[in-house]
């Protein structure tokens, strides 16, 4: 990587992070929080009880939440072992995730079609207010979405065992990797799959 990249590299996580990163550590209250006090919950349960006597399983009030795959509790749970229960570790995860999203779709288009239209289109969807207002919310999506990202970027690299491990780890996370799959092997046909 050469300066100029490098510095577009940073350029980007800081205005990324200045964007989305405003009231990270606001408590929880509103139409939408609810989902960062459920799934915070369930990473508070993984961490008091164990992954083994939960067996993975999203455990809430008594109740056993099914409808999602356990990665994002899970890895709301790796946040709050390492930086305490909080509504700032609870809103780290999705945060990193958009920041990572943004770099990607960057790389992807700058790739694709050059320095500057990678540039474009990263702010331009940084300046979408989907990303700046879901971009750090503890749900499902931002996650997935990095994931999926890397999955295409990751064939458009050539790199087949990543393209795999991103598409497992957007299953894991959202049904959305169901359709990833799906939209990958129309896309790509036989050559991106063994």
């Amino acid at each position: 990587m050469n300066w100029r990249r490098t510095v577009v590299l940073v350029w980007l996580v800081i205005f990324t992070q200045a964007t989305v990163g405003q009231n990270l550590s606001k408590p929880f209250w509103g139409i939408h929080d609810w989902n960062g006090a459920r799934y915070g919950n369930i990473a508070r349960n993984y961490l008091k009880y164990g992954l083994l006597t939960t067996r993975l399983a999203q455990i809430e009030n008594g109740d056993i939440n099914t409808h999602y795959p356990p990665l994002l509790p899970l890895l709301l749970a790796v946040s709050y072992k390492l930086f305490g229960v909080s509504e700032w570790a609870t809103r780290l995860v999705p945060f990193l995730a958009t920041t990572g999203s943004i770099i990607i779709i960057w790389r992807i288009t700058r790739l694709e079609f050059g320095e500057m239209p990678g540039i474009f289109s990263a702010l331009f969807a940084l300046a979408t207010v989907v990303i700046r207002y879901f971009g750090k919310m503890p749900v499902h999506e931002p996650v997935a979405l990095v994931f999926a990202l890397l999955a295409f970027w990751s064939i458009q690299l050539g790199k087949k065992r990543l393209t795999w491990l991103a598409v497992l780890l957007c299953l894991l996370t959202n049904w959305l990797g169901v359709y990833l799959v799906i939209g990958l092997t129309v896309l790509l046909g036989k050559r991106a799959w063994p």
